[in-house]
């Protein structure tokens, strides 16, 4: 185990280096390294932030296809994102950011009281209403979208395709703040995420507050994953992906899971962002459908190969 973590380690370091200075390898400017930095770093947390939530929201749902996109979060976040768009309000970037992460936590409450009863949380009607509000959110998207103007429509497009931008401070404590809370749970709650993937019976059986787990959980996903789509838009299959790659490259994985994860998400998004800034012709492609492009393959094939029961 701890030889393949430090493979990993070293082969996300080589990756880095390329990132950062690809083309400057001799002497790079240093406002092109200041920037470079800047995406660079913001793909990490973005990546963090994925990656967990992925974890987090297939252990607590019980389903290894969660995700935030699947259950409708990622697309309240980005209809949130819209509206502000669509109502030209400014500052964009503070407003993007109140509208996105207020309508995930709205959602997400939403979902888990309508999936109790009597003391009872239905995985199936989550996951269900979940897919239900994405498809109502995608639509609303588009309609809001019709409406843009040409210069706002595109940009709104493109930014939903997740894209990498140049961050100003403010930006980039927000984007920490989502990534260390989502890292905060992971660790504080890791004994009884382990204990839970064993069943909420069992969970139950041995002391674990399973609706302390849920709501808090589900509240800090809906958090971070509102930041993450607010700043850099739709970026998929990472929060999907992810975690069944780290089960099947680390064996003791559930003892691990914070630093695979971690690891396997930051080397995929370090490889997107690699390639979606060096095209050629010098066209840069969104972020979010590289990682799809390496994604739905991938997944596909873990699919067939490993039998993953739904």
């Amino acid at each position: 185990m701890r030889l393949k973590i430090f493979f990993f380690i070293f082969l996300f370091f080589i990756l880095s280096i390329i990132v950062i200075f690809y083309g400057y390898f001799i002497y790079i400017p240093e406002k092109i390294l200041f920037i470079r930095l800047n995406i660079f770093f913001q793909a990490l947390m973005i990546a963090s932030i994925l990656s967990l939530s992925g974890v987090v929201l297939q252990i607590l749902l019980s389903n290894p296809l969660a995700e935030p996109y699947l259950i409708g979060v990622s697309g309240a976040a980005s209809l949130g994102s819209v509206v502000t768009i669509f109502l030209s309000l400014k500052p964009i970037f503070v407003y993007r950011s109140i509208f996105s992460i207020s309508a995930s936590l709205i959602i997400i409450t939403i979902i888990f009281f309508w999936s109790r009863k009597k003391n009872f949380f239905s995985i199936t009607k989550a996951i269900l209403i979940g897919v239900s509000f994405n498809a109502l959110f995608s639509s609303l998207i588009i309609l809001l979208q019709s409406f843009l103007l040409p210069n706002d429509f595109y940009a709104s497009i493109r930014w939903l395709m997740g894209n990498f931008d140049y961050l100003t401070f403010g930006e980039m404590l927000l984007l920490l703040s989502g990534a260390v809370a989502i890292l905060i749970y992971v660790i504080i709650f890791r004994k009884e995420l382990f204990i839970y993937q064993t069943g909420e019976e069992m969970a139950l059986s041995v002391g674990v507050d399973t609706n302390k787990l849920k709501i808090t959980g589900f509240l800090v996903v809906a958090y971070s994953t509102g930041i993450s789509v607010s700043i850099s838009g739709m970026i998929g299959f990472i929060g999907l992906i992810v975690p069944h790659i780290a089960r099947i490259i680390f064996k003791d994985y559930k003892e691990n899971s914070i630093i695979s994860v971690l690891l396997i998400g930051n080397i995929i998004i370090t490889i997107s962002l690699f390639l979606s800034r060096n095209m050629p012709g010098g066209t840069i492609v969104p972020i979010g459908v590289i990682t799809s492009l390496i994604g739905a393959p991938f997944f596909i094939h873990i699919l067939l190969k490993n039998n993953i029961k739904t």
